[in-house]
């Protein structure tokens, strides 16, 4: 029970923070938005469709849909933040501006975003690797 209760939490957080940050950084951000948080949301709802699927044909590979995608939301995570870190750099290369100072303020506010949803994604990962690999204690008795 308390498994799934995480599960779902982490479901719901994985969803609602990117969309949530996306709105408030559409503003001043624009396209950046979603070129960093989308690819990411995408993954999400592929891999919901890969383990639907597997789970449809009952597939005993199942198990390793979640470490995949988790893996590669890992990288999708990291290409972002590269942009974003990218994209700020080169605003704050420009005449320091209201308007400037407010992107800047919405592609940090994005950096942390993504570096919350990477550490979510480990936590994820690691406690899925948990639940799959047998602890050492369990195997010595």
């Amino acid at each position: 029970m308390g498994q799934r209760i995480s599960s779902v939490a982490t479901l719901v957080l994985i969803l609602v923070i990117p969309m949530v940050t996306m709105g408030l950084v559409w503003p001043w951000t624009g396209p950046a938005a979603s070129a960093t948080l989308a690819p990411y949301l995408v993954g999400i709802v592929v891999q919901f469709a890969f383990e639907q699927y597997a789970r449809y044909r009952k597939s005993p590979s199942w198990c390793a849909i979640p470490f995949i995608f988790q893996v590669y939301r890992l990288h999708q995570l990291n290409r972002a933040a590269q942009l974003v870190t990218a994209l700020s750099s080169t605003v704050r290369g420009a005449e320091m501006t209201s308007h400037n100072m407010a992107i800047i303020s919405s592609l940090g506010t994005l950096l942390n975003v993504l570096q919350s949803l990477g550490v979510i994604c480990i936590w994820s990962l690691s406690s899925f690797l948990m639940r799959f690999i047998p602890s050492a204690s369990t195997t010595m008795q």
